[in-house]
């Protein structure tokens, strides 16, 4: 599992630095993508939520290749993945202090139109 995981983080930073495109961090990306998925605002989405957005993203797995990865970012066992964690959790140890910076309120605040948008491209 440890090896699939070092390469779905891997092809998932990629991915979301090519979609993000200096519009926001990279950080700010993975949260709104996330975000769009959680309708009531709780700060964490399902796993299924969770597979909906990689698969948004271009990362395309099936849930029973994610479960055990999902599993190892669910730390409280609440079947669910707090965005905001995973996204620490994705860039703290591995993207250069340089490239690390804090969100603004503009990047971490929910704009369903924008989030299509990016989407889309």
């Amino acid at each position: 599992m440890e090896a699939f995981r070092t390469k779905l983080e891997s092809t998932l930073r990629e991915k979301i630095s090519q979609k993000a495109k200096n519009k926001l961090s990279d950080e700010a990306y993975i949260i709104k993508s996330m975000k769009f998925f959680d309708i009531y605002n709780t700060g964490a989405i399902t796993y299924s939520q969770f597979h909906q957005a990689l698969e948004r993203i271009g990362l395309y797995y099936t849930y029973e290749e994610l479960l055990p990865v999902m599993k190892s970012y669910d730390p409280n066992g609440s079947d669910k993945i707090d965005y905001i964690e995973f996204s620490k959790y994705l860039y703290n140890s591995t993207v250069p202090k340089a490239h690390q910076r804090k969100l603004s309120p503009e990047e971490l605040r929910y704009e369903t139109s924008e989030l299509l948008d990016y989407f889309r491209k």
